[in-house]
């Protein structure tokens, strides 16, 4: 089995929040009936990822498939790796434009934060791309 589609849905979902009940799932991804999110539930159950406890699914194994591992999760929130590159590249983009603005240096000293704001602008789209990818 794979996980691909609602079921890939459910299971970060799980990721997440580590513990879940079927119509908290189910009002969280927008599934028309609770049993749809069961079955999703129960998929990831004969997987060996989730397991049923008192009537709640705990996740009980990580796995990491190719487009998961782009994902970090920081408490209940899961953000593309590359947010933290844009993060980085923007912020010293900022810090060497404000110092070629302190200094009143020619054009050719902005020549750094202009590239690295531009590093910075790709890798916020794509780690735009890759989080729409993930949630819808």
């Amino acid at each position: 089995m794979e996980l691909r589609g609602k079921t890939l849905q459910v299971y970060l979902y799980l990721l997440r929040k580590e513990e879940v009940g079927v119509r908290e799932v189910q009002r969280a991804l927008g599934l028309k009936s609770p049993s749809l999110a069961e079955y999703h539930l129960k998929k990831l159950e004969e997987m060996g990822l989730a397991k049923e406890q008192f009537g709640r699914y705990v996740l009980i194994k990580e796995v990491k498939p190719e487009f998961v591992r782009d994902l970090i999760k920081i408490g209940e929130i899961l953000i593309p790796r590359l947010f933290l590159f844009a993060a980085f590249y923007l912020t010293l983009s900022i810090y060497f434009i404000y110092i070629f603005l302190v200094s009143g240096e020619n054009f050719f000293s902005a020549l750094p934060s202009i590239f690295l704001a531009s590093a910075g602008i790709v890798f916020l789209i794509e780690g735009i791309r890759n989080y729409r990818k993930f949630y819808y």
